[in-house]
């Protein structure tokens, strides 16, 4: 009988506060600590340039406060992940705030990052390539911090690339996601910094 609620559909319009994601965080991950620190900066700089293009461009449902905690907690599941699997912790993020009732937030975080590749790579089921404008939004804003540090998109693939010399699944995955990667960052610029 369990089984018939293992996949009920929880109201993906369900929101927390800012308050309360914050407070999510801090549950698993030390304030000043680096995952911390980055999803913090990721949050703030989602809600900056949410803004504009939400006011300009209203048809494409942009809200920042949504996103501002989408940034918050897009990284939580490296809390549950090994150091060396934490090319999974999209999955894990997406499941932890399916675990708190965030269907609509956990189907983002599923798609930042290199989480497409990894799942080509690795032969799961499931698309988690980026499907909307919230999910190239927060692929856009994660990219651009190294930690608390706003950085260029090639800043940061080096870096990554260089830190993944000993896991050759992540640094295919790094290489797979380039081209991807590139469009995003045009598109956004674009939709967020253009005057029109």
């Amino acid at each position: 009988m369990r089984d018939v609620y293992k996949n009920l559909e929880i109201p993906s319009s369900l929101m927390i506060t800012y308050e309360e994601a914050l407070k999510l965080l801090k549950k698993y991950f030390e304030e000043g600590s680096s995952t911390f620190s980055h999803s913090k900066a990721v949050s703030d700089f989602l809600y900056e340039i949410c803004s504009k293009p939400s006011k300009l461009h209203p048809e494409l449902g942009i809200d920042p406060e949504k996103m501002r905690i989408v940034g918050l907690l897009h990284d939580i599941g490296r809390a549950r992940c090994q150091e060396r699997d934490q090319v999974l912790h999209p999955f894990e993020s997406g499941k932890m705030l399916r675990e708190h009732g965030l269907n609509d937030m956990a189907k983002i975080v599923e798609r930042h990052g290199i989480a497409n590749e990894i799942a080509e790579l690795r032969g799961m089921r499931g698309d988690f390539s980026p499907r909307n404008i919230e999910d190239e939004l927060l692929i856009y804003a994660d990219f651009h911090f190294k930690g608390d540090r706003f950085v260029s998109l090639q800043e940061r693939l080096r870096d990554l690339k260089e830190r993944s010399k000993d896991n050759p699944e992540r640094l295919k995955a790094l290489e797979m996601c380039e081209e991807r990667m590139e469009r995003i960052m045009k598109k956004i610029e674009k939709l967020c910094y253009s005057e029109t």
